[in-house]
């Protein structure tokens, strides 16, 4: 039983859905999280512990946090090894062609890379690449934590089956599972319904992050379930989904790695990571 917190700690990957996880956990009544992405490990020193821990005030619940760059970094995996070793950590991971696409997307949105095509961010091996090398990443990290404290899920299983997922990753932690988060189920993606625009998809979450932590505002957002958004939606994610052959000759930089995190973790990754070597 752990009796200090952080209790559990989120740690990544990057892209792939902790968002989605940390709006579950906000509102189930057992869990306490101070903040979204902490950022302790990966840029502060374990000097400033301290000041880290004081920060889970709620003590009686069961406290953590989710920040996604801890994974690709071994300073935050041994820091948190030090600090928190019997912390239960919980891992999203999503295909990692499909994830280093949506962060070089990201990356360049903000302006933080020089590299100008997405040949360029596998051939270079530059951070969004290699950050979804995750066999490289799970097997140091199991070489730091007892594999029992380390839940593996996938970002798939948000897509098809969010409410089981979200309800096994609070057994793990020690919440009460039966606990139905209304977030669970959200489906709106506002990257596919932005119009192509970047500015307009970020305006739209917002918007519906606003409207949803409010009773009025989630009734507006049953649009969402109606057959006509369904098939708005679909219509515009199939239009700006790159096709088979955009993506197909990204999976062989994966390939090893797949391997090396499927011995790792005892199970197959999901048959869509391997389009390129099916």
């Amino acid at each position: 039983m752990i009796t200090s917190p952080p209790h559990f700690i989120g740690i990544g990957a990057q892209r792939s859905g902790t968002s989605w996880m940390f709006e579950c956990f906000l509102e189930h009544p057992e869990i306490f999280m101070p903040q979204k992405e902490m950022q302790f490990f990966n840029k502060r020193p374990l000097s400033e512990l301290d000041s880290y821990l004081a920060k889970f005030t709620e003590q009686a619940k069961v406290c953590g946090e989710i920040t996604p760059d801890y994974l690709s970094s071994r300073t935050a995996i041994d820091g948190i090894s030090k600090a928190c070793p019997n912390a239960k950590l919980i891992i999203i991971l999503r295909n990692p062609v499909e994830r280093t696409r949506s962060s070089y997307s990201l990356y360049k949105e903000r302006n933080v890379t020089d590299i100008t095509s997405l040949d360029d961010v596998f051939t270079s091996e530059s951070v969004i690449f290699t950050k979804s090398l995750y066999g490289e990443q799970v097997e140091y990290l199991f070489s730091r934590f007892n594999p029992d404290n380390i839940k593996v899920v996938f970002f798939d299983r948000i897509k098809t089956e969010p409410l089981k997922l979200i309800q096994e990753v609070f057994a793990f932690i020690g919440v009460d599972p039966s606990f139905t988060p209304q977030s669970a189920t959200r489906n709106f993606n506002a990257s596919s319904v932005g119009f192509g625009s970047k500015k307009v998809a970020r305006r739209l979450t917002l918007i519906q992050n606003y409207l949803h932590k409010r009773a009025w505002g989630r009734s507006i957002l049953n649009i969402k379930k109606t057959a006509w958004f369904k098939a708005y939606k679909h219509r515009l994610v199939t239009k700006n989904q790159p096709s088979a052959n955009e993506n197909a000759k990204y999976y062989p930089y994966f390939a090893e790695d797949i391997a090396k995190l499927e011995k790792q973790i005892g199970t197959k990754v999901p048959d869509s990571w391997k389009y390129g070597n099916l």
